[in-house]
């Protein structure tokens, strides 16, 4: 996701593509099938009074250096707000957390992604997290800076080049023939989307790990609360290593 909508990392026979579109509803437009696995950087189940939602919870005892990303989630009542301060008092009220101006600010996004998830047709999306996606394929153990800075940026597209150096070189020539909006899209929008795409195709190889949501948050719901990463391998660290 991002401010002006949703950035793109497609791998279509053998060839890697990056899009900008304004709605999630027209990735229909693009040759994927329905059983293309799609991960998606906005969170998937949203809590209610009636609903709880810990996996952030989990995930933060899992990945205790990766707090700061992974924030609550706004429940189904504060989502009908009118401001912030509405929307954080009503949420408190009901998890006993404020909302961080991120959640607020991405609450749009939540609702058009559940809208369509609950649809009986299109494609299946499956929530994931660029940062603990990297934090899975950083098997050097590099201590990222933010995404945010040129340095962490940098650092990002480097291990991105080592993993999959086609896709790396289709980004430079995406930005060299500027094809790619920057001024809709930041650059570590790019990047996130490119970690996905990278978990992804771990994930399309059954080499993945879903952390669930506790059981009874899940019973009987037609959209899960889980959270998809890459699973590397031995087979990856040598890859990786020899690069």
């Amino acid at each position: 996701g991002c401010k002006s909508g949703w950035i793109l990392s497609l791998y279509f026979q053998s060839e890697y593509s990056f899009h900008h579109i304004s709605k999630i509803n027209e990735i229909e437009k693009f040759k994927i099938s329905s059983s293309d696995l799609i991960l998606i950087d906005i969170p998937i189940g949203i809590p209610s009074s009636k609903r709880k939602r810990n996996l952030e919870t989990k995930l933060r005892k899992k990945y205790p250096n990766q707090s700061s990303s992974l924030f609550n989630v706004s429940t189904l009542e504060s989502l009908k707000a009118n401001s912030y301060q509405e929307a954080s008092k009503i949420n408190a009220s009901i998890t006993g957390k404020k909302l961080s101006l991120q959640s607020y600010y991405i609450g749009e996004k939540i609702v058009e992604v559940e809208n369509y998830n609950t649809k009986k047709s299109g494609y299946k999306l499956l929530e994931s997290h660029p940062e603990l996606c990297l934090q899975e394929l950083n098997s050097s153990n590099i201590n990222f800076a933010s995404k945010k800075s040129s340095i962490g940026r940098e650092q990002r597209l480097k291990l991105i080049q080592r993993i999959d150096a086609k896709l790396y070189t289709t980004f430079l020539k995406e930005i060299k023939n500027k094809k790619l909006p920057f001024y809709k899209v930041a650059k570590d929008d790019y990047i996130d989307a490119m970690i996905l795409n990278i978990s992804a195709q771990f994930i399309a190889k059954n080499k993945t790990q879903i952390i669930a949501d506790d059981e009874i948050n899940n019973l009987n719901q037609k959209v899960k609360i889980q959270m998809h990463l890459p699973q590397i391998d031995d087979a990856f660290l040598k890859k990786f290593n020899n690069n």
